[in-house]
């Protein structure tokens, strides 16, 4: 049997974040074409995995250093020698990348998929005769670069916009970090230098490098010619209920969804509400919008709280189905990030119309004014919403965005597009 193996620092269950999303899309996608016990994932991570046993998944867990060590290795490792980014040393010592190689030569796989620059770094253990290729996710460097220039224009005055990067720096150190915006500058510019050299050197390494978004292939391109970069699309999990049937009834609701906490959902959200709500509300009193995420700031809280009438924070909410049903639409008022945002391919798998700035749209081929709208302009967000409550503009625009999404993010189109890419292996099992 045709075996996998995926060497990460994440557990991929529950599949609650998108991260999660595009990893247990490419877990239903081996399991289809190379049997359900095809897979094992080495986890480098200090975390207890309890449900390791009732997954078709075999786990593999390499403990982490101590805090101490790893802030030691950040240290020497980024800040004396320049070799590593803070996201790989603080993953990174000599014992820990041999554990990794021994529990590769344990596993003889034939083929070995490299979750991000943290996990590649260890290299492949001499004798390996597999093969390998690196998932990159996003390019980091782009993302610490935008997250650079949010800090340099003085939009984040009081919000953590290192966001996930947070999770790289060690724990003893973090507060005074979070506070400091001049330390913020500087650990992200010298982030953005480091990951940019080991995504180049790294990507070089290997036979296949995938990333979700077709503009950061293009750039990858550009900086390594000669690698072999490739743009994967995300599998999206189909809907709960295969009969799911949008219920718009007219109703001026319309939803935000994302994670609190990460930078640039706190910042659309909070740059939304100050600037375009008060607006809307004058005009369409009627006018609701539901925040669905956990991990809201204080700020936020206290934003929303102004406008108690017509704004609800809900929190964290299991089940989409009711809000994506009834809404009049999804809002995806983003103004930075990088990557694939499948916030906006969910919305539109279950023909969610959507109203989102560029940024939003990032990677995903949508012609605005018939798969969705598209406008950078947030005083134009009124108009689009008004048209909206039209409930046969929205049927219209409901149908547009699930035709976009059956034909080019289906699981059988995207199927078909990863057989193209592992071909070879295929032709193996």
């Amino acid at each position: 049997m045709f075996k996998i193996l995926v060497v990460s620092n994440i557990y991929p269950f529950p599949a609650d974040t998108g991260k999660k999303i595009v990893m247990n899309g490419f877990l239903d996608y081996f399991h289809s074409r190379f049997g359900e016990n095809s897979v094992e994932w080495i986890i480098i991570s200090n975390k207890n995995i309890e449900e390791k046993n009732i997954s078709s998944v075999g786990f593999h867990n390499v403990d982490v250093p101590s805090s101490m060590r790893r802030l030691l290795s950040v240290f020497f490792y980024s800040f004396i020698l320049r070799r590593k980014s803070i996201q790989e040393s603080i993953l990174y010592t000599p014992a820990l990348g041999e554990m990794v190689c021994n529990e590769i030569k344990k596993s003889k796989p034939d083929l070995i998929m490299f979750d991000t620059i943290r996990a590649a770094q260890y290299g492949l253990p001499v004798g390996y005769k597999g093969d390998a290729f690196l998932y990159m996710d996003d390019l980091f460097s782009v993302r610490y670069e935008k997250m650079l220039n949010v800090l340099r224009n003085g939009d984040a005055e009081n919000m953590n916009v290192l966001g996930n990067f947070s999770n790289f720096i060690p724990r003893i150190i973090r507060p005074a970090v979070q506070k400091l915006k001049f330390f913020q500058k500087y650990l992200l510019g010298l982030e953005k230098k480091l990951t940019e050299k080991s995504e180049i050197q790294t990507s070089e390494n290997f036979p296949l490098n995938i990333l979700l978004n077709a503009e950061e292939v293009a750039l990858m391109k550009a900086r390594s010619p000669g690698t072999h970069v490739v743009r994967a699309k995300p599998i999206l999990p189909k809907p709960a209920s295969n009969s799911f049937l949008r219920k718009y009834d007219g109703a001026f609701t319309f939803i935000f969804i994302g994670v609190l906490n990460y930078a640039p959902n706190e910042l659309a959200i909070l740059k939304f509400l100050k600037e375009v709500v008060p607006n809307v509300i004058e005009k369409c009193p009627e006018f609701r919008l539901r925040i669905i995420g956990k991990h809201a700031s204080d700020e936020l809280k206290d934003v929303v709280s102004c406008f108690s009438e017509n704004v609800v924070l809900e929190g964290f909410v299991p089940d989409l189905s009711d809000a994506l049903a009834t809404c009049c639409g999804m809002l995806i008022p983003l103004t930075f990030g990088t990557g694939i945002k499948l916030k906006t391919l969910e919305a539109l798998s279950y023909g969610v119309p959507v109203i989102s700035t560029s940024v939003g749209t990032e990677g995903i081929p949508l012609q605005s004014g018939k798969d969705c709208f598209i406008n950078d302009n947030f005083d134009d967000f009124l108009g689009l919403m008004v048209f909206l409550k039209d409930r046969k503009n929205n049927e219209m625009m409901s149908e547009n965005a699930k035709k976009f999404f059956e034909e080019n993010y289906s699981k059988e189109v995207i199927f078909s597009e990863y057989d193209q890419m592992f071909k070879k292996y295929l032709l193996q099992d």
